[in-house]
């Protein structure tokens, strides 16, 4: 089974997922790894003869100038290589920190390069938190740097100021180009903050009485440079390349001015200066291949201080002039599309959905062909998707299948669409560019499967046989154009169904009528509201959805609840997510039912209430979940790829016992919005000796550097971006599991016999939090982590509100713990035990999931 998680590809933890951080320096390490194999000492990778190097993405370039400096101390880069390339190879996918706004032909040349290796790709842009790039946080503890910027902003305006930061390993060996560089920016009256972090920066005193005395210049050994960049006096950032400083730099608009010295600096700064117009600074390179000429101009540094003074001056009148507006446009635009990759539709929150999506509907698929001999089943998603999905069926399915059963589905997949559509060629991987050519492609497609001919898959060429024409078509209700095609193709005789992974009492809150706790027509209700108002529907945006009145909802299988209580946190998105609730309503009326993925034993009432809902409209709910892995949730897994976790939890459960460990995790979006909060939790954790593991994947997670040294000081905790999760619930040192209430944690602990402690967002966490704890009595839900207008109010089952303080936090936290190992926490584990079995029942001989699949193959699947 392929394991996805994800770690820094500086240490190379994990041996069967990366994270690449930058994509087209991967390209160029790739051949030089083959190259060096046999080598371990920096000098063979840096052997240069002059050969031109062509990395897609990248302007041609000499192979020296990939070393413009001579640095002072010796990298083993290619020991780094070589362990970069052993460890992408040995992985199943990788998650690209990098950007298609940044560096999009790259992208597209990474993706194939990784498919050829069986290797899916996903691009989760950018990785910098949102309250650094939407919102002017505080100066994180930096009193110095807020005073000064606004004291620049005060008497020089905006985008007077720039930053100067070679990141903290770097620094330039040579002390007189600082100087020069200082000295010109003194003499141009341009306002600078620098910051020496690294180890071997020297600044002398001189030069710090000098800066101090221009009165424009601040210097300091660490700088919160998020907050620099995204203050309104920063215009320029004089920036060594390094990956991060690059993404920070564009997720904030700032044009940069390169300074690169090894690793990805100099291929990053190439594609700065030629494809994304930002500065190049030439005259600072030194060493020998430093000082050789580059091939896209022929330039060679003079090696003078003299000649480094007279370029930084050319720049910084560039700078003020119409050269420098023009790179602060072209940077903006950046900033624009990298704010909407993480929207509702952006294409890291797509890539991401997709990537945790297809997994129950390929368990679905796999268990189908186990249970009907003459299932043929054709699996439609996104090429990049293909060896993943393929790998989910191959581990549902075990070893223990014939080759023909197994046939059944692989010889079937037809790789044709999901989001992205592998049945026309296109280099492009902007999925809202491929929405018209998916449209039509898909007509084409589903046309050859309905006359039953042979179908060819166009990503891999694969001509697929002839199998009898569709009985049902399974899609996302958000795929309007195919649901469409289908019709237009099929009229009303093959049914359509939506394919639902949500919690069942939220869609009836977020789509079901007034009678069942609903919105009803939310579409109605907004372009009523904006006709209403006479504004348009974009400005009326999310208003509607979180209008609060204390109104109390009543929703079949959820205790009653203020209307406020749905919102216990602020929502940092700036994107709108009405428009993206409107195509999904549309997509589930235009269907003729929905396969619904939950389970009876987690939200009965509900879901009947959904059931019922549906059949007043003429439509078909089948109830097919849970769809967990076998080899996750049946039977006894491995740890995937993961030694760490496994060696920490058979460690913890020597030393403190079964049921002993917290695991702790809030899914791949979500993330408390004060650190001091999470902080606290740590301390209780250990204070309370409790182990614990922590995984942080959300794209906007931050743990300070502190606080990962106190973990590991602790010796009880184990924390990490990206970790099997059902692998650790389902562990017997597994205890508790402190979650967010996202649909698959829930599921996934459940069916782990895993109580849990709730810490719920948004979304359809906060029903799900209240029925875990007052319906199933599985969990215990915390009331002081709430933050906001909203998540501050009181709650209609006690009156309670939550008081705001860390210290609030700890007590309550404090006392859960304790609750835990006392006779309340048996009774949860007792309860949580107790629907696990249900869980496991549900696909056996007689269980509800199949039964209800059953019934739809009776009705469907009669003459196959």
């Amino acid at each position: 089974m392929p394991y996805y998680r994800k770690i820094n590809t500086d240490y190379f933890l994990d041996n069967r997922t990366c994270i690449i951080r930058y994509a087209a320096i991967c390209s160029r390490h790739e051949s030089d790894a083959n190259k060096t194999a046999e080598h371990t000492h920096s000098k063979h990778y840096g052997t240069t003869n002059g050969t031109i190097i062509r990395v897609p993405g990248l302007p041609d370039m000499y192979d020296w100038e990939f070393f413009p400096q001579q640095v002072p101390f010796e990298i083993n880069i290619s020991a780094i290589v070589k362990m970069a390339h052993q460890g992408i190879l040995e992985c199943d996918a990788a998650f690209v920190t990098s950007g298609y706004a940044a560096e999009e032909v790259a992208i597209n040349a990474l993706k194939p390069w990784l498919s050829k290796r069986n290797q899916s790709c996903y691009v989760m842009e950018p990785l910098v938190p949102p309250e650094y790039i939407h919102a002017r946080s505080g100066a994180t503890g930096s009193a110095e740097s807020e005073e000064f910027l606004n004291k620049i902003i005060e008497k020089h305006g905006e985008k007077s100021l720039v930053l100067l930061s070679f990141g903290t390993v770097f620094w330039p060996a040579n002390q007189g180009y600082i100087d020069e560089v200082i000295e010109g920016l003194i003499q141009k009256n341009f306002p600078f903050i620098i910051c020496h972090a690294s180890l071997i920066a020297n600044i002398s005193d001189e030069l710090i009485l000098k800066i101090n005395d221009s009165g424009i210049g601040l210097v300091s050994k660490w700088v919160p440079q998020q907050y620099i960049l995204n203050h309104p006096a920063t215009g320029w950032f004089i920036t060594h390349c390094g990956h991060n400083s690059v993404m920070e730099g564009l997720g904030s608009g700032i044009p940069m001015i390169c300074w690169p010295f090894e690793a990805d600096q100099p291929a990053a700064a190439a594609h700065l200066s030629v494809n994304l117009k930002a500065f190049e600074l030439i005259e600072v390179r030194t060493g020998e291949r430093g000082l050789k000429p580059l091939l896209r101009s022929g330039r060679m540094a003079q090696g003078t201080g003299e000649a480094i003074g007279s370029e930084i001056r050319e720049v910084i009148d560039a700078c003020r002039g119409a050269k420098g507006k023009e790179l602060r446009r072209n940077v903006e635009n950046i900033k624009a599309k990298l704010d909407h990759a993480w929207e509702t539709n952006g294409s890291s929150r797509t890539e991401l959905h997709a990537f945790c999506h297809v997994r129950s509907f390929c368990t679905l698929a796999a268990r189908l062909v186990r249970e009907h001999n003459r299932a043929v089943i054709t699996i439609i998603i996104s090429p990049d998707l293909l060896n993943k999905g393929q790998g989910e069926v191959d581990a549902e399915l075990g070893s223990d299948v014939s080759e023909i059963t197994r046939q059944r589905i692989s010889n079937a997949i037809d790789i044709v669409l999901y989001r992205i559509l592998a049945s026309f060629q296109s280099t492009s991987t902007d999925i809202f560019s491929l929405f018209k050519p998916l449209a039509e492609t898909y007509a084409t497609a589903y046309q050859t499967l309905t006359e039953e001919k042979p179908i060819t898959c166009v990503a891999s060429g694969t001509v697929f046989d002839a199998v009898p024409a569709p009985r049902a078509v399974i899609l996302d209700p958000l795929a309007l154009a195919q649901i469409a095609s289908t019709r237009a193709i099929s009229g009303s005789s093959v049914p359509i169904f939506s394919w639902l992974t949500g919690h069942a009492a939220t869609i009836i809150r977020v789509f079901g009528p007034e009678h069942y706790g609903g919105l009803d027509d939310i579409t109605a209700k907004i372009e009523a509201e904006a006709a209403h108002r006479g504004v348009t529907t974009k400005e009326i945006g999310d208003s509607i959805l979180t209008h609060t009145e204390g109104k109390i909802i009543k929703i079949p299988g959820v205790p009653d609840m203020y209307d406020w209580e749905f919102m216990p946190q602020p929502q940092l998105s700036l994107s709108t997510h009405s428009n993206h609730l409107f195509n999904n309503q549309r997509g589930m009326r235009q269907t003729d039912g929905a396969f619904l993925v939950t389970a009876y034993a987690f939200e009965k009432q509900s879901i009947e209430a959904l059931k019922s809902w549906h059949a007043e409209i003429n439509k078909e709910v089948y109830v097919v979940g849970p769809l967990l892995p076998s080899r996750d949730g049946l039977v006894a897994d491995t740890s995937r790829g993961s030694s760490e976790t496994e060696v920490f939890l058979e460690k913890a459960q020597a030393e403190y016992g079964e049921n002993s460990v917290v695991f702790i995790s809030f899914g791949t979006i979500h993330w408390p919005q004060r650190h001091e909060y999470i902080e606290e939790v740590i301390e209780t954790l250990i204070e309370k000796k409790f182990p614990f593991i922590f995984a942080y994947a959300s794209p906007i997670a931050k743990l300070s550097d502190e606080l990962k040294t106190r973990v590991e000081s602790s010796g009880l905790g184990l924390i990490s971006k990206w970790l099997p999760q059902q692998y650790i619930l389902n562990h017997s040192a597994t205890g508790w599991f402190i979650t967010h209430c996202g649909q698959n944690s829930v599921l996934e602990a459940l069916g782990a016999g895993t109580p849990m402690i709730c810490w719920p967002s948004g979304a359809d966490q906060p029903a799900a939090a209240h029925q875990i704890e007052a319906i199933l009595k599985v969990g215990v839900e915390l009331i002081e982590v709430r933050l906001g207008e909203e998540g501050m109010k009181p709650l209609l089952r006690n009156r309670r509100k939550a008081q705001g303080t860390r210290e609030a936090v700890g007590k309550e936290l404090r006392e859960i713990l304790d609750l835990c190992r006392g006779e309340k926490g048996q009774e949860m584990r007792k309860n949580v035990q107790a629907i696990k079995a249900q869980f496991a029942e549900c696909w056996r001989t007689g269980g509800t999931s199949r039964q209800e699949y059953n019934a739809f193959w009776k009705k469907y699947g009669v003459g196959f």
